[in-house]
């Protein structure tokens, strides 16, 4: 095979065509280019993967890679896809975008002349377009007897090890490099990944793909039975079961209907083809355009059905296996999985229909039907295990930290308390919520533990594979991948968050709360007075970090203070750091970082030596509000990464004003803020929680008079030599 090395250009940022630059992203330059340097370098026979998730422009590569091949190193390229839908796709983007290589591409197959009418049927094209099965099909004509270089194999996940992919390997591996194409890798795979795998998390993070938006789940109450096929999936009798109750798809189309102006253009994943058109009714007795897509129809009704669907005369389509791959609807905004499934791949699939990005889409939404799996203890894959941290806090085993500058969240339709929030996105938190009730301490087991499961159940409606846990002691749990419920002894009840990260986390979070406000009151539980909510961030296990993040945090203490509740500065649970400064800056090394009269500090470093490797902070007040707790999360997220690099600002021996705590750098949130570089949504969200507590608690009301005696405390103290501290005398 002709391949030196030395013929392979530097691959361009942009193709030029006609005048115009078609820009493709960053990861699909770095994938087309291992693809090629791997064709040209590779023996004959080899195998190599390029995996893309669904949204990700798969075909553009793919494209890419065959005319790069064609036209720069005149080698015959062969392209298979799984169907034709797949297959023609890639001849479209080939002509679209690469004209220059119509004068010598071609197709094969009696189908080809209604998916691919403007090129020329042959099978000596340097280019040549078809499917596997068309390819088999013709293995005794002179199809089979042409020769490639290069085998390009879409969807290679597909029927690997089946006879029609073994014989198409066995035909040319001792002349072509074999080049597959996927969005869900095969774990026993004979192919190579080549470079670094583009998941749909990481492409949702890179801002290629939409970000999905899961929409309150739909509980259709359905219990399924039967028994699963061999594969694993749903079997055909469940399925069927599901297709035929009346309640089930009412509830579907009332889903849409309630919301129609903001699903917009909606793809529906039915069980069966009963199922599609008993919906597609449904939906047109309620005054909606829906049309079903199913095999049971001849080619040209779907031909129409898909036209008018992309063509936006319809709404709403509802279709049977014929959408999870090889068809572009890029404007798709949600997706509804009114079919259960157990199998990744097929799940995947189903929810990349959506994720195509476009002018004005950078999210679509997901409304997953979920039913009561008791197949042989099964549960149902949701998007939340699919699509991972994209929209959920990854399920992580330990807390880790790793340096990244700290990035502003975006908006996210449903999730408002989001806007303006900044994360460190490679920072793992967790929360500890606390819940009580009056009487607690008399509760007998079986109460406590009714009370608990209402808390747990709860949680399990928006995390199902991570609130499994109901403790009833307040021992630490090794399983920090759950969400727990614990009994703590100072107020009844601890719900304790798994180990999550990054905006998805912030997220969950939310979801969290939402249902937590519910299934306290359901239960009897409240915060109060004597309740804290504490987040916990992985940090340095550095003694000079520490050091660092409590001068910092000391100096800023009355700023601090000013935007937490009063009740909560004077609490036993949460002391002032400037009393006990000083055993922190006496310890020389880690093995002497006190672990006795610490643990209540407002700023705890304990657990960061001696068991989860996390900074507690534990000032905050009880609550259920995510907007509370997203914001304090977000300053300390930004004030931490601040004091792995700076310590205070300025003379730490500098007077405090005697003015109230508002007043003054070291009592102003502004200048907080201001050093710790804060965007201004973020600035403007603490200055208006500090404005709405001096006005409701620190200045008037039953606390007013504890608040002037703290605020008397806060600014009659001031640094001294040895980081001891002194009372200033009025």
């Amino acid at each position: 095979m002709n391949s030196p090395v030395s013929d392979t250009p530097v691959l361009r940022h942009q193709i030029h065509i006609d005048g115009t630059a078609r820009v493709l992203w960053p990861h699909q330059h770095r994938l087309a280019s291992a693809a090629i340097v791997f064709s040209c370098l590779a023996c004959v026979g080899a195998r190599g993967q390029i995996c893309i998730a669904t949204g990700g422009g798969k075909t553009a590569v793919i494209s890419k890679i065959a005319a790069y091949h064609a036209k720069t190193f005149r080698r015959r390229v062969l392209v298979v896809g799984n169907t034709w839908d797949i297959s023609a796709q890639i001849g479209n983007d080939l002509i679209r975008h690469h004209p220059e290589t119509q004068e010598y591409l071609s197709t094969v197959g009696s189908s080809a002349r209604r998916h691919l009418p403007t090129l020329n049927q042959s099978a000596y094209g340097r280019i040549v377009v078809t499917t596997i099965q068309t390819w088999h099909a013709q293995a005794c004509g002179a199809f089979y007897e042409q020769e490639f270089d290069v085998v390009i194999c879409d969807e290679c996940h597909w029927g690997e090890h089946a006879a029609m992919h073994s014989a198409l390997y066995e035909r040319y591996s001792d002349r072509a490099v074999f080049l597959g194409a996927t969005a869900t890798p095969n774990r026993s795979t004979s192919y190579e990944t080549l470079d670094k795998v583009s998941s749909f998390t990481d492409l949702v993070h890179a801002g290629h793909i939409a970000r999905p938006v899961i929409l309150p789940t739909e509980r259709t109450g359905v219990e399924l039975v039967g028994k699963r096929r061999v594969l694993g999936d749903v079997g055909s009798a469940t399925l069927g079961m599901l297709a035929m109750n009346p309640e089930r798809n009412q509830q579907i189309v009332e889903a849409y209907v309630g919301s129609k102006e903001m699903l917009k253009k909606t793809l529906v994943f039915a069980c069966n083809i009963a199922h599609a058109e008993q919906l597609a009714s449904l939906f047109q007795k309620r005054g909606v355009a829906a049309q079903p897509l199913h095999s049971g129809q001849s080619t040209d009704i779907q031909a129409g059905v898909l036209a008018d669907f992309k063509a936006g005369r319809l709404p709403v389509l509802i279709n049977v296996a014929k959408m999870t791959h090889g068809v572009d609807v890029p404007d798709i905004r949600t997706i509804f999985l009114a079919r259960p499934t157990t199998s990744e791949t097929l799940f995947a699939q189903m929810i990349g229909r959506g994720a195509r990005k476009i002018p004005g889409k950078d999210f679509f939404f997901i409304v997953d039907f979920v039913d009561n799996m008791t197949l042989h203890g099964a549960n149902v894959i949701r998007a939340a295990n699919v699509i991972g941290s994209v929209s959920r806090g990854a399920a992580l085993a330990a807390h880790s930290i790793k340096a990244a500058p700290i990035e502003q969240v975006r908006h996210i339709p449903g999730y408002e308390e989001l806007q303006g929030l900044e994360v460190q996105p490679n920072q793992t938190f967790g929360i500890e919520f606390e819940l009580t009730c009056k009487g607690f301490e008399l509760m007998n087991h079986g109460d406590w533990m009714h009370r608990a499961e209402i808390i747990r159940s709860a949680l399990a409606s928006v995390v199902p594979t991570a609130a499994a846990a109901v403790q009833s002691c307040s021992t630490p749990s090794d399983q920090k991948h759950l969400w727990a419920v614990k009994y703590d002894a100072s107020c009844g009840f601890e719900v304790t968050s798994r180990v999550l990260v990054g905006a998805g986390g912030f997220a969950e979070v939310i979801d969290a709360c939402r249902v937590l406000q519910d299934a306290a009151q359901t239960a009897g539980l409240s915060v109060s007075v004597k309740t804290g909510t504490h987040i916990h961030l992985a940090w340095l296990r550095d003694f000079e970090a520490v050091r660092r993040l409590y001068l910092l945090a000391t100096y800023y203490e009355p700023a601090i203070a000013s935007i937490i509740s009063p009740s909560r500065v004077t609490s036993m649970y949460a002391k002032p750091l400037r009393k006990h400064l000083t055993g922190v800056l006496w310890a020389c090394d880690l093995r002497a970082w006190p672990t006795q009269g610490l643990r209540y500090l407002g700023l705890n470093a304990t657990s960061l030596f001696h068991s989860h490797g996390t900074i507690e902070v534990r000032w905050h007040g009880g609550t259920l509000d995510a907007g509370k707790i997203l914001t304090w999360l977000s300053l300390w997220m930004c004030l931490l990464t601040k004091a792995q690099s700076s310590g205070p600002p300025a003379d730490p021996r500098a007077r405090v004003s005697s003015r109230p705590l508002c007043v003054g750098p070291r009592g102003d949130v502004n200048e907080l803020a201001k050093f710790l570089g804060l965007k201004v949504e973020l600035r403007d969200r603490l200055v208006a929680r500090r404005a709405h507590l001096l006005e409701t608690q620190w200045s008037r009301g039953p606390l007013a008079r504890v608040a002037q005696r703290v605020s008397r405390r806060w600014n009659a103290t001031e640094w001294s030599r040895g980081g001891r501290t002194r009372e200033r005398r009025p």
